[in-house]
């Protein structure tokens, strides 16, 4: 190795003039022109180099005057650049086992996203599905879990802080839908496609205002529902992405049959008048409607960390659309809110019905005899899954009544969860349904599956700090939209306070 190659190596970070110098001090010190270096023996298959005129110095002894010399001429080396950190964009490095470089398990933005993750798969429920995350990645990009788990933290912290606390991102975040897997799943077994969905959610948040729920906190307050409810438990729910819901519905049904497909025998040979006959269809628009919440939270409850506040806000949410959902879906007019079972507590869509007998109270003599009347108005095909409905009012009379026998016609339920029976079927109580009184309709027996809800995904929350803030509380309203209304009448009967 020459003895320039050796100074540069002893000395890295130096000008050429200034190797030079070094070079030149070396020779006056050492008395004789140093012509090399005796330095490591050549690789295995390489020539050795010729020797070199003048003398030859170790290593070590030239490391040595180097030293001096760049002392005596007082230059100091550069410091050595700090190694670079490889540039990687948020969260999108590979875990092990995919495709990751030695080491890189120990890179603390990726231990971050591995946490992230898998606090993600203990609050979502494990991991995302191999086909499910081929759709997030197309509507989503890379990291479906760890998004959904920023979103939920962007939601607690715009709980407690309001909209002014919230970067940027976070805002973006608050704007944005994520599907759950199992909407996701839903949604292409139903046949749409990625890009009718991400078309659905565009026009759902630019319809929606405010700040986005999180769906699968959206999703926990309506499963609370069917616990504190009548209807939603037992009608027929499906959610929608559009203003109007458009079911296809069998038309030609009758009591018996649901549409016009009849049964037709004919002989070996058929002749005309022994025609087929065929199912005909029809369609049944339910609209969307908007239904708002308010919830009342002392200020002092937002400054509490140890509250959770996302869960909490969400359960007194769910209580109030509750009450009040039960009661549309029951005697709601279907005016910018949801169609009743009995719109404005009447027969409006002329169910079958029985006449108590008097026009002015009720029960009497014949109340047994009535109810298996209103019972028996229901075909056969559909009373297995019929339930009564009635106020707790009502409820209590029937809870005292016999029959003929000496028999109770009601039974409590020796199960906790389970409803009472009336004459052998499910008996549900809600305020919703009116007391008894002349031309009332306190009593419905039906199939809750011949009424139509319609959920449109999406759900808002704005923040109110200022309308109530001298009674230092702060209100947030939900906002979501919804439609409901009877698809099939023929499943349901019910009870009129009448004469005949």
């Amino acid at each position: 190795m020459s003895l320039i190659e050796t100074i540069k190596k002893l000395v890295p970070g130096l000008t050429d003039e200034q190797y030079a110098q070094i070079e030149a001090v070396l020779a006056l010190a050492l008395g004789e022109e140093v012509k090399s270096v005796e330095g490591e023996p050549p690789a295995e298959g390489e020539a050795a180099p010729p020797p070199a005129e003048g003398k030859s110095l170790t290593e070590a002894d030239l490391k040595t005057a180097v030293a001096e010399a760049v002392k005596t001429l007082g230059f100091a080396p550069a410091p050595k650049p700090a190694p670079k950190t490889p540039a990687r964009p948020p969260y999108a490095f590979k875990s092990k086992g995919e495709g990751a470089a030695d080491g890189d398990e120990d890179d603390p933005t990726l231990q971050a996203k591995s946490a992230i993750k898998s606090v993600a798969m203990l609050r979502f429920g494990g991991e995302t599905p191999a086909a499910i995350k081929a759709v997030t990645r197309d509507l989503y990009g890379e990291d479906y879990e760890v998004k959904r788990h920023q979103q939920h933290l962007a939601f607690a912290k715009f709980l407690r802080h309001g909209e002014i606390g919230l970067e940027r991102d976070e805002r973006a975040a608050l704007k944005t839908i994520y599907l759950v897997p199992s909407q996701l799943k839903a949604m292409i077994l139903g046949g749409a496609n990625v890009l009718a969905i991400k078309t659905d959610l565009a026009e759902t948040v630019d319809s929606l205002g405010g700040f986005t729920v999180p769906e699968d906190l959206r999703l926990e307050m309506l499963e609370r529902l069917p616990g504190m409810t009548v209807v939603r438990a037992r009608a027929d729910v499906t959610p929608t992405s559009s203003d109007v819901m458009t079911r296809i519905t069998v038309t030609g049904g009758d009591t018996r049959h649901t549409g016009a497909m009849r049964v037709t025998w004919v002989g070996d040979t058929p002749v005309t008048s022994q025609a087929v006959t065929n199912p005909t269809f029809g369609t049944e628009k339910t609209p969307i409607h908007i239904a708002m919440c308010t919830v009342r939270v002392p200020r002092s409850l937002l400054e509490d960390t140890a509250v959770p506040l996302a869960a909490k806000v969400g359960e007194w949410a769910s209580q109030e659309y509750a009450i009040d959902e039960d009661e549309q879906f029951l005697v709601g007019n279907g005016i910018a809110k949801p169609q009743g079972i009995l719109p404005g507590s009447a027969n409006g869509l002329s169910l079958n019905h029985i006449a108590s007998g008097d026009a002015s109270t009720w029960p009497a003599a014949n109340v047994v005899d009535t109810l298996m009347q209103i019972k028996y108005k229901v075909a056969r095909q559909y009373r297995d899954e019929c339930v009564w409905i009635m106020n707790d009012t009502t409820a209590g009379y029937f809870s005292r009544v016999q029959d003929g026998m000496g028999r109770p016609i009601w039974y409590n339920s020796m199960r906790e969860g389970e409803p009472d029976r009336l004459l052998g079927y499910p008996a549900l109580t809600s305020e919703a349904m009116p007391d008894i009184a002349a031309n009332a309709f306190p009593i419905l027996f039906g199939d809750l599956r011949g009424y139509q809800i319609a959920d449109r995904v999406g759900m808002t929350l704005t923040r109110d700090e200022l309308t109530e803030s001298e009674a230092d509380i702060v209100k947030f309203v939900f906002r979501r939209r919804l439609g409901g209304q009877v698809a099939q009448t023929y499943r349901f009967a019910a009870l009129e306070i009448a004469a005949s």
